[in-house]
Parts: structure tokens; sequence; C-alpha cells
């Protein structure tokens, strides 16, 4: 007896470490391409709160493609400035899973104080959305799928 339940809780802990690493693989395969920001908000009293991106004077502000290799880069704009002017920022991103959570790291090597950590709250094959903690607020990021 003892046999038998030392193999079913093996067995349990295999499944379930290779469950999490599935996970994060079909993750990563699922967010190659360009996204769009879509909507932006917050989550107040459990509720998401969504509206059109700030700065819509910039066209393809906050655009992000995630490339293959754990590589990115995305679109930053400064709607301040005479013209309106934009920058492409590169850097790395990894997935993990872990209880069925999935979380986006992104990391920006030139400026360190915009590295990111985001709980992936939908990923489709249209749909990015993420969640990231700022102090005690929940900041919504809503992506669609350009390419």
């Amino acid at each position: 007896m003892k046999k038998i339940l030392a193999f079913t809780i093996l067995t349990l802990i295999f499944s379930c470490s290779n469950n999490n690493s599935s996970t994060s693989e079909n993750a990563s395969i699922q967010i190659l391409g360009k996204w769009k920001l879509t909507s932006q908000g917050s989550l107040i009293n459990g509720v998401e709160q969504l509206h059109s991106p700030e700065n819509a004077a910039c066209n393809n502000a906050y655009d992000v493609n995630f490339i293959d290799a754990g590589v990115f880069q995305s679109i930053l704009c400064n709607p301040y400035s005479t013209p309106i002017t934009s920058s492409t920022e590169s850097g790395s991103w990894t997935i993990t899973t872990l209880n069925n959570v999935s979380t986006l790291y992104i990391v920006y090597p030139s400026n360190t104080a915009q590295n990111t950590t985001c709980t992936i709250k939908q990923l489709d094959s249209q749909t990015l959305k993420l969640y990231t903690l700022f102090g005690n607020n929940i900041n919504i990021a809503l992506y669609h799928k350009t390419q």
C-alpha cells in the first residue's frame, strides 16, 4: 500500500510540474507576434474599468512585438514633444507558470526602471490581457494581435 501511495504522489508531482512547463511553452508560442494596445485601465473593487489608451495622439504608442528567442520591441511615444516623437525600445521577455498562473517578465536593458512583471489574465490567438501591480493599484493593459 505504501508503494502505491508513493507512486501516486510521485505521478501527481510529475504531472503537475509537466503541466506548468507545458503551459509556459504554450503561452510563449501564443505571445509571439505584433500586438496593439487597444484599452487600458484599472481593477477597482474587483471590476475592470477600461478606456481608450492615453495619449491617443500617438498612433502606435505602446505597440509591442514579441519576437522568438525572448526578444521584444516596443514603440514608446512622447505626445508632449513638438512634433510628437516616438522611439523603439528593445529588451527581453520570459513567461513562467506556477500553479496555473502565467507571469510575463519584461526587461529593458537600457532603462531598468521600466522593467515590468505582469500577470497574464488572458492570452489566446487574438487577445493579450495583462495585470500589473503598481503600489496598491492593479493596472490593466489589453492588446489585440495585428500580425
